[in-house]
Formats: C-alpha cells, structure tokens, sequence
C-alpha cells in the first residue's frame, strides 16, 4: 500500500479533482467509490492514524473545514451504499480512526458529526442483507424499505448500465470483461480480521471521550456500539 509519505504531495490534487467531479457530475457509483477511496486513505498506519492525518491535511490544503461539510452532506449518507467485505472493512475502520482521532474530536465543527459517524458504521455491521454481488443484492428481502437494500438496487443499477456499456462496445467488449475479472481487491488493513472486530479495536480506547455522542445514538445502534466496546 502507498506509504503515506509519498501519498502526501499527490492527494490534494487527486482530491481536488474527485471534489470538482462530485460537484459537477455526481453519480451513485462515484460517490460510493470516493467513500471507499476516502476510507483506504484514512486506514494507512491504522496503529499511528498517518492516514488520518494525511487526508486531514490534504482536505484543508483545499479549504479549512472542507471536511466537515463534505461529511454532513456526501460521506455520511453514502457509507452504506458501499458493498464488498473488504471495501466495507475499510469504511468502518477508516472513519472509525477518523472520529476517534484528536484531529476530529477537538475541532466544533466535527465533534457534532460524531454520532451521525457512528450511527452509519454501527447499522453497516447490524445490516447483514447487503453483500458483494450483483446476484444476491437482487435477491428480495422482507424488510423492502432499509437502507441497506436501497443501496444493494443502486449497486446493481450501476452494474446493469457498465454491463450495458461493455455488450455495446464491439471489439473492447471481450477485454474489458476479461479485465473485470481479473480485478484484485486491495486490503488497506489486513490486520484487521473484520469490520466489527476493526471497530471495538478502534473505538474502545476512546469510549470515554464518545460516550456523550453515543448517548445520541437510538437504541438500537446504541446497545450495538456499547456491546461492541465492553467486547
């Protein structure tokens, strides 16, 4: 994975243009691949929270406070829309390191972010009816309304339009669905064997310091976050 060092001179940029991309021409699929992107940057050194700081640095190179906005409006609704093991591993750990550090947690303008933060990582580990394919996001579910299974149809919209896109691109059709399949997932903490192992790992240190925000919390998300911690 990029050492961050050498991440550091090259993520504004990139930021800058996935930002001019988000507010120009947003898409489902986009968004919920920044999420990804956001949250792969944000795991790097997990153990020193480099990544953390990197992005944070990066964020206000833009603009002092970026972040927060972009969190209230972008990040935090999308969280969920991201399907994979690996790729949601990464969210919960990365935005787990990210709320928990002294960056977010002595800044007003995040601190209120904090049990919105929460609430989302707590109902992707509880939400168990989004998984990694196309086939079985399709599958019909009881619950019709959650979260989780609005997600799942966004990710196989998406997936019928690129599957579109390949049947009607002649020759290239062959070579970019043998590349499809040939994708590698990158694990950006292989050190954590799961998402909600990632998260009492994180957060347990810090519980005194959350404790106001998961008060916020509903029930439900709230006796997962405390269960997760006392584990």
């Amino acid at each position: 994975f990029t050492p961050p060092d050498a991440l550091a001179q090259f993520l504004k940029p990139i930021l800058t243009l996935c930002l001019t991309r988000l507010q120009s021409s947003r898409t489902a699929k986009f968004t919920r691949s920044f999420v990804h992107y956001a949250a792969s940057v944000l795991c790097i050194g997990a153990h020193e929270a480099t990544g953390v700081t990197v992005f944070f640095d990066a964020m206000d190179a833009i603009q002092p406070g970026l972040l927060a906005t972009l969190l209230g409006n972008v990040l935090i609704e999308a969280m969920p829309t991201v399907i994979g093991r690996v790729e949601r591993k990464a969210v919960v750990v990365g935005f787990s390191l990210m709320v928990v550090s002294a960056r977010f947690q002595s800044a007003p303008a995040y601190v209120p972010l904090t049990a919105p933060v929460l609430k989302q990582l707590a109902d992707m580990l509880m939400d168990t009816t989004v998984t990694e394919t196309k086939a079985v996001a399709e599958k019909s579910t009881v619950d019709g309304s959650s979260t989780a299974v609005a997600a799942a149809s966004a990710v196989a919209t998406d997936e019928d339009l690129d599957s579109l896109e390949i049947e009607t691109s002649g020759y290239q059709a062959s070579y970019a669905k043998l590349a499809t399949l040939g994708e590698i997932k990158i694990d950006p903490c292989p050190h954590i064997v799961d998402a909600a192992n990632g998260l009492s790992q994180i957060l347990r240190p810090a519980r005194a310091q959350l404790a106001a925000a998961i008060q916020q919390l509903p029930s439900e998300e709230q006796h997962f976050i405390t269960t997760a911690l006392s584990s």
